[in-house]
């Protein structure tokens, strides 16, 4: 297995589509691959390139919409979050979740969940939010 290791961007880098796990491989889906590469709607990514204004995020203004944020401290996804941690082998961070999602299928599938759910929620409040405005 490719190491997989955090960058200061709150990327993680060492992205493979498939992640040799023992003797299982694991597919990388595409959610998946948007949060661990930081490469998604994230408003830091799009203020990089001037699709977005600030690179804050909207419920916390002193704090940057990355994947790590999203993931584990935004509020708009404490009930996915909630759930990761109770249903996932171990305490879940930015540190150990590649790590932890390697070593338990369990993880892989709760956070796969978790990513996926995100990625619906946010889409969802993004389209709501362009309607209002």
């Amino acid at each position: 297995m490719r190491e997989l290791t955090r960058r200061e961007s709150g990327s993680w880098t060492g992205i493979a589509r498939f992640v040799m796990v023992g003797q299982k491989t694991r597919r990388v889906n595409f959610h998946l691959t948007q949060i661990l590469s930081g490469h998604d709607c994230f408003r830091k990514y799009l203020h990089r390139f001037g699709h977005a204004e600030s690179p804050l995020c909207p419920p916390c203004p002193n704090e940057e919409e990355t994947p790590e944020h999203v993931v584990f401290n935004c509020p708009r996804f404490m009930a996915e979050r909630s759930e990761m941690q109770a249903s996932s082998v171990g305490n879940l961070n930015a540190n150990n979740i590649i790590t932890e999602m390697c070593q338990n299928e369990v993880t892989w599938n709760v956070v796969n969940r978790t990513v996926v759910a995100d990625h619906v929620i946010a889409a969802a409040k993004m389209a709501g939010s362009s309607e209002d405005g």
